[in-house]
């Protein structure tokens, strides 16, 4: 939780940026920390700490070595001190998943940390064309989106399983959606790629998956809606939006991906990892605390950023930048209300 506050603080100020402020540091600088601390100190790493045994030093250092990979980003960028700090992020990660499959327990969390493993051969791919010279072209520009789209449906895979856990969803629907997500979410990272659609098999198959992504969204939006909590309702909803987008992208191409352009894909990840994700891994992070106000407004602040996010696309420029600012802003100070219970003394946490 202290990950995601200081993450998405980070994301706020890039979003202040946007409007016009002067930013502290350089906005790429900014964009790396608050990305991979996202993607990997709050996302990911609840999922791989909830694989293990309690007394697993797996589950703390999948923590502690996000911190000087973030330092490393805000120092320097995308250079070889924070690449080196980012794979030993990774190498933790592989360890604790090494250790989680020794203990054969579990097992429930099997694909969401498959999808780990896989994420990450896009980065070695993108490494092996950087080596040989070819960093620059299509090839490249696939290699790092397999790593973001793959690693984000990860976590998607990981908090239907959670979910799962808790009994309030039916396990048959559980295990039926991650079987679909996982035999098609792998395909998908060519449809964030100009001219990914049309690769040859790839991007055919791709368009193929990203339109029959629609079935298990459905089925899993349904479940959550049967639940009757409003935050897992609204979380099914920001999934459902984001699949919509792939299927969108499936039926018209690079075309409809270069009319959506950047704010297409921020709107996406943020819907993904934002809306969902984070909504679903906040509520059972705090099981037993009653948050359902904080996560309305993580949910209502995360709707107004997404329309300042959109606003470009109906051709509103800087009003738009500052409706997405100040939606960040809200989803900030809702992370610190929603927060609060978990960081007050035992004896408190019930009166809060």
């Amino acid at each position: 939780m202290a990950v995601y506050l200081a993450a998405t603080g980070l994301g706020l100020v890039l979003r202040l940026g946007l409007a016009g402020w002067r930013l502290p540091l350089p906005f790429d600088h900014l964009l790396h920390a608050h990305s991979h601390a996202l993607y990997f100190g709050w996302a990911a790493a609840p999922i791989v700490s909830a694989a293990l045994p309690a007394e697993s030093k797996w589950r703390r250092w999948a923590f502690v070595s996000v911190v000087p990979m973030t330092v490393a980003f805000l120092a320097q960028g995308y250079g070889p001190v924070s690449i080196a700090a980012s794979a030993v992020v990774m190498g933790v990660f592989y360890v604790g998943i090494a250790s989680w499959w020794r203990t054969g327990e579990r097992r429930e969390l099997t694909a969401s940390l498959a999808y780990v493993i896989l994420a990450s051969l896009g980065v070695w791919a993108l490494g092996a064309l950087q080596a040989t010279g070819r960093g620059d072209g299509l090839a490249a520009s696939l290699a790092v989106h397999a790593f973001l789209s793959t690693f984000a449906w990860s976590t998607v895979l990981g908090t239907i399983a959670l979910l799962g856990r808790t009994g309030m969803v039916d396990g048959e629907t559980v295990r039926r959606v991650i079987r679909w997500f996982a035999a098609l979410a792998w395909l998908f990272f060519p449809l964030g790629v100009v001219s990914g659609p049309e690769v040859p098999v790839l991007g055919w198959a791709a368009r193929v998956a990203g339109l029959a992504s629609l079935a298990p969204a459905v089925w899993w939006l349904r479940e959550l809606w049967r639940t009757r909590v409003a935050a897992l309702r609204a979380a099914g909803g920001w999934l459902a939006a984001a699949v919509a987008g792939l299927a969108g992208v499936g039926v018209g191409g690079s075309e409809a991906l270069a009319w959506a352009a950047r704010p297409g894909v921020v709107f996406y990840l943020h819907a993904l990892l934002l809306g969902y994700v984070t909504s679903v891994l906040a509520w059972y992070a705090t099981a037993g605390m009653d948050v359902s106000r904080p996560l309305r407004w993580h949910h209502i602040g995360v709707a107004v950023m997404m329309a300042g996010v959109l606003a470009p696309l109906a051709g509103v420029g800087r009003p738009g930048a500052w409706l997405a600012a100040a939606g960040a802003l809200v989803v900030w100070l809702a992370g610190w209300w929603w927060t609060a219970p978990a960081f007050l003394p035992k004896g408190e946490v019930v009166a809060a």
